[in-house]
């Protein structure tokens, strides 16, 4: 078996697993969560990003953050195979590792929001390297909360 092959079965594996754990930890908590989120944007986390302004949500998971911040432009991103049937229209989903190349092009965004993520990366190599792609997608004074 080649490496591609191997990496491929370890990535599907890895999504399945997302699937699972994202359901059995939040699918009856759904409504409560998303409540919850919508105070926080409101009364929180929008006074630092503009209405008119693009937005990245790092780890979006159910897209609790990105689809009740208002931005302009907004793009979501996570391995999570069911991602893309919570987000909201509009949002761009990167379905990808966040320690590989990003399709957002550099100074495109104003900020990139993450919440309990980086400790689900498997190590410091890849931490870094999502870091370093993160600040290059942001615009100068772009922030990372």
């Amino acid at each position: 078996m080649n490496s591609n092959t191997t990496s491929e079965r370890e990535s599907e594996e890895l999504r399945e697993t997302l699937r699972e754990e994202y359901r059995s930890r939040f699918a009856d908590l759904a409504a409560y969560r998303n409540r919850v989120w919508k105070i926080l944007t409101t009364d929180f986390f929008q006074a630092y990003l503009p209405r008119s302004g693009a937005v990245l949500d790092l780890g979006c998971g159910w897209g609790e953050f990105i689809n009740n911040i208002e931005a302009e432009r907004k793009f979501a991103m996570d391995l999570n195979p069911d991602s893309a049937s919570k987000l909201g229209e509009g949002i761009e989903l990167l379905a990808q590792d966040c320690s590989a190349d990003w399709t957002v092009e550099a100074g495109t965004l104003d900020a990139v929001f993450t919440s309990n993520f980086f400790e689900h990366l498997p190590d410091k190599r890849a931490l870094d390297r999502t870091l370093r792609h993160a600040s290059r997608a942001l615009k100068p004074g772009g922030r990372i909360l």
